[in-house]
């Protein structure tokens, strides 16, 4: 929803941060580390310096985070995490740095062809960058 709806970030940060504690209450962790990285997102792109794990957590951090998904063989949360740094990344102007997440996204590869909106946005700018260079 984030990369095509067209919603006021503010808002969109609000609801996901509710919908995030509700998947933590109902202990549905993965759909919650998402809504965590999504909200992450929204805070980044409005520029506003806050760690969304904070609510949860005092010493998780998006990093922390992204080093026991791997651990863990997580791939969807690695490469959702990735994703999310790129795109802020391509959205700051920051190019080196959205090329290196470009290049993490390749080692979480999506297993299948669908039709994820955030698959075909990263597919976008991953050719957005590729001019760039």
């Amino acid at each position: 929803a984030i990369y095509g709806c067209g919603e006021k970030l503010e808002s969109l940060s609000q609801n996901i941060q509710s919908y995030a504690k509700r998947s933590f209450q109902c202990n549905q962790l993965t759909h919650w580390k998402c809504l965590v990285i999504l909200r992450q997102l929204t805070l980044d792109l409005m520029n506003i310096d806050e760690n969304a794990f904070s609510s949860y957590s005092n010493t998780m951090t998006e990093e922390s985070c992204f080093t026991v998904t791997r651990n863990n063989n997580e791939t969807s949360i690695c490469r959702l995490i990735g994703y999310k740094k790129k795109f802020v990344a391509f959205f700051s102007g920051d190019l080196d740095a959205a090329s290196k997440m470009h290049e993490l996204c390749q080692e979480y590869p999506i297993p299948s062809g669908g039709r994820l909106v955030s698959a075909i946005v990263s597919l976008f700018l991953d050719g957005l960058i590729g001019f760039f260079f």
